[in-house]
């Protein structure tokens, strides 16, 4: 599995490195732009033929059809990337995904940030007052008021969409935030009234969108399931909600991406990762590196992993010493054998920094993939093993939510392998099933599309996709989950 470590490597340098500052966006031609997604990923997408077959090929182009249709009048950007979410949803996959170019924005000023959000869609006459007039009225829906989250640094009007036409039935306005990031007007969340319950469409500080179920507790507290808990400030509320607000709830839930070690008791350590991006590969190493000593005679290991919706396979190469007991089998990959796919490979022999006994390795694949053009090229399985056993840790405790996805789940499948792992938690989000991310640039939009290259060969018997990894110890939902792992491993025989 080294090539694909190294692919994904490349791919993360070089999405951290590819800016784009927008001053003044140009109006798109939103029709055209989901039109190129779908040639894409029809024909690049290694799951595509697995998601559209003879029975659900109509309901597919029925689909297209209507996002097409309903595309045709959008010129703004941000609205057209929205619209070809909509269209992405049918594959139900995590690692189909239309994202802005976004710079490093610890290196802009605040004048060169507001610039880049310009384009944000807004409602700037929806003042307070007038959102406050509006919820005088009846019969309005629990979720409708003004709510602040935890630390209050965003007070926001949810109220049904202005939109008559629009499959969005509640925006949330931003009425106060630092006016950097968010202005007053902006849309800080889209909400959909579904069979399932309410699902939101919530835009993150950099506003990329993250789709979430939204929980309404009494009609007080607003739960963006893993993202964020709002209070309602108006009107006054009528059901209070026997959950307290934790002004915490963001960092526990989506802590910053910085690994940590912590040790807890003379028998106990912790370490908490949060993501397994490319560029924490380095941090990671040096962390275990540096309280080697600690982990290695503690009896005890904690490895927290909740928030981390992936990276690079590679992060958590220095993990597998430490946990392991007995050889570890790793499935292959089939990788299909596009143009692009081809050309995106291709390009890797002309990277200095692979070694010359990768880029043989690197030749033959794209030999291979050339003979069987459209066809997939199985990438084998491996087997893993290493000459040392430690002593310590002896018992491993994984923590997981339903946000770990992509390489947090590979690492959850490697270490499941283990004698001395026991996960714990719930179960995880299930985006593994196609990975080898590659990206376009759209047409004339200021955004990339994402999709997957490979398949992974435990397929179709194995999927993890939709279902999610099941953890080996369900943890109650409220409890402190560290102190109760912690608790479990002492009692672990």
């Amino acid at each position: 599995m080294v090539l694909k470590y190294v692919v994904i490597s490349i791919l993360t340098v070089a999405a951290l490195l590819q800016f784009a500052i927008v001053a003044s966006a140009q109006p798109c031609h939103c029709a055209e732009e989901l039109q190129f997604a779908q040639r894409k990923i029809e024909q690049n997408y290694a799951g595509f033929h697995d998601k559209v077959d003879e029975t659900n090929r109509d309901e597919y182009l029925a689909h297209t059809k209507r996002m097409v249709q309903l595309a045709g009048n959008i010129e703004d950007p941000y609205a057209c990337a929205a619209r070809i979410r909509k269209w992405l949803a049918f594959f139900n996959d995590g690692h189909i995904q239309i994202n802005h170019d976004r710079p490093d924005f610890s290196v802009l000023t605040d004048e060169q940030i507001r610039q880049i959000f310009t384009t944000t869609p807004s409602i700037p006459k929806w003042t307070e007052k007038k959102v406050k007039k509006y919820l005088s009225k009846d019969g309005l829906h629990p979720i409708e008021g003004i709510w602040e989250n935890g630390p209050g640094t965003y007070r926001t009007a949810i109220i049904k969409s202005p939109d008559r036409a629009s499959e969005i039935d509640f925006v949330g306005i931003v009425l106060r935030a630092d006016s950097i990031y968010w202005m007053p007007g902006n849309i800080k969340v889209e909400i959909e009234n579904t069979s399932e319950g309410l699902i939101a469409e919530y835009y993150y500080r950099d506003h990329n969108p993250v789709r979430v179920s939204l929980k309404i507790h009494g009609d007080e507290i607003a739960e963006f399931e893993g993202i964020s808990q709002w209070v309602k400030k108006y009107p006054e509320v009528k059901s209070p909600s026997d959950v307290d607000i934790d002004p915490r709830y963001f960092s526990k839930h989506n802590r910053p991406p910085v690994p940590d070690f912590r040790k807890l008791d003379q028998h106990t350590v912790l370490l908490t990762l949060p993501s397994f991006g490319g560029q924490h590969a380095s941090i990671i190493d040096s962390l275990i590196t540096h309280h080697f000593k600690d982990i290695t005679t503690s009896e005890n290991l904690i490895i927290d992993l909740r928030g981390n919706r992936g990276g690079s396979d590679f992060c958590y190469a220095p993990l597998v010493p430490l946990i392991y007991t007995h050889p570890i089998f790793t499935d292959g990959v089939s990788i299909y054998a596009s143009e692009d796919n081809i050309r995106s490979w291709e390009i890797l022999l002309e990277d200095e920094g692979i070694s010359p006994a990768i880029k043989i390795r690197v030749k033959e694949l794209v030999d291979k993939m050339k003979s069987n053009l459209n066809g997939f090229v199985e990438v084998p399985g491996e087997e893993v093993r290493h000459d040392t056993v430690y002593s310590n840790p002896q018992k491993i405790g994984i923590i997981v939510d339903n946000t770990c996805a992509s390489s947090t789940e590979q690492f959850i499948l490697t270490a499941k392998q283990s004698g001395k792992v026991t996960v714990f938690g719930e179960s995880t989000a299930g985006v593994l099933d196609y990975a080898n991310m590659r990206s376009v640039d759209m047409i004339g939009m200021p955004y990339k599309l994402f999709y997957a290259t490979s398949r992974s060969n435990r397929l179709p018997e194995n999927p993890i996709d939709a279902m999610g990894i099941s953890p080996d110890i369900e943890l109650p939902e409220n409890a402190d989950w560290i102190a109760e792992v912690r608790a479990r491993l002492k009692k672990l025989d």
